[in-house]
């Protein structure tokens, strides 16, 4: 069963069998399996045509059930349309795909979460039809008009019962589509720490591979100062040499003072 968008196929079963949904204001509810009438199927050859031509979305529809079907209701159609369509009695080229769309919708269905998923969808639909209606009718009869027909409920119950499940299709699909956006971003992440690990581990082997190396070097520096192949100095202080400058600027003969020390106090002397 693949994911596509709902639709007008996807009410088929609903509106082939709406007859035996309870009308408004019925007092007792037909029994489930009187609700699902015996599902009548073409020839083999349309058969498979029927079932390989689409991509279904409703799995009772494959076999023309509706979701009031009970478990035993859907264990005979299974058996009539299996046998229909069986690639070892209908010579049909696409039998064997035709054969497999029945087996997997035919697998799904026995899923107990998967039958409350479609059944939920119509009960829900006929429970919320059912409020609005007798809201309206007793609208109508406080304002003198005349009540909903009746027949017109059919009709509004498909219409709702496929404005739900185009909604519940929708969340599923939106649903479907975080988990795989996370997942892959969480890949991405795993996938970028697994490599700064990768990382670190190269890093860690090419210093153990070289510590040999190291070691070695160090341990023939050694030998080559000791047997004096290499000539090991000391670091030698850079001099620094005394700024010396003449007492009298003007005078170039003047004798030559230390820095710092001025005498031309003395030619004020008398």
């Amino acid at each position: 069963m693949g994911d596509t968008d709902i639709n007008d196929d996807i009410m088929a079963a609903f509106l082939s069998e709406i007859e035996s949904l309870p009308k408004e204001g019925d007092k007792k509810k037909p029994d489930a399996s009187a609700a699902a009438k015996a599902p009548s199927y073409e020839s083999p050859q349309k058969e498979v045509i029927r079932l390989t031509a689409k991509i279904f979305t409703n799995s009772f529809e494959i076999f023309k059930l509706t979701p009031d079907a009970t478990e035993e209701d859907l264990k005979k159609a299974y058996r009539k349309l299996s046998l229909i369509i069986h690639p070892d009695k209908c010579k049909h080229e696409r039998a064997h795909d035709a054969f497999q769309v029945v087996s997997k919708a035919y697998e799904e269905l026995q899923m107990p979460e998967n039958r409350a998923k479609y059944k939920g969808v119509i009960d829900d639909a006929r429970r919320e039809l059912e409020k609005v209606r007798a809201k309206e009718n007793k609208r109508r009869k406080a304002a003198g008009d005349p009540p909903l027909e009746e027949s017109t409920f059919d009709e509004e119950l498909a219409a709702l019962c496929e404005k739900k499940l185009k909604t519940f299709e929708a969340r599923r699909a939106y649903a479907e589509k975080t988990r795989k956006a996370n997942e892959m971003r969480e890949k991405q992440q795993e996938d970028e720490l697994e490599k700064e690990e990768e990382e670190k581990r190269k890093e860690k082997r090419k210093w153990e591979e070289m510590r040999d190396q190291r070691v070695d070097s160090w341990r023939q520096f050694q030998t080559d100062v000791k047997d004096k192949r290499v000539k090991v100095e000391g670091v030698k202080a850079v001099g620094h040499k005394k700024e010396q400058r003449t007492g009298r600027d003007v005078d170039p003969h003047a004798r030559k003072l230390p820095m710092g020390i001025d005498e031309s106090y003395k030619d004020k002397w008398r």
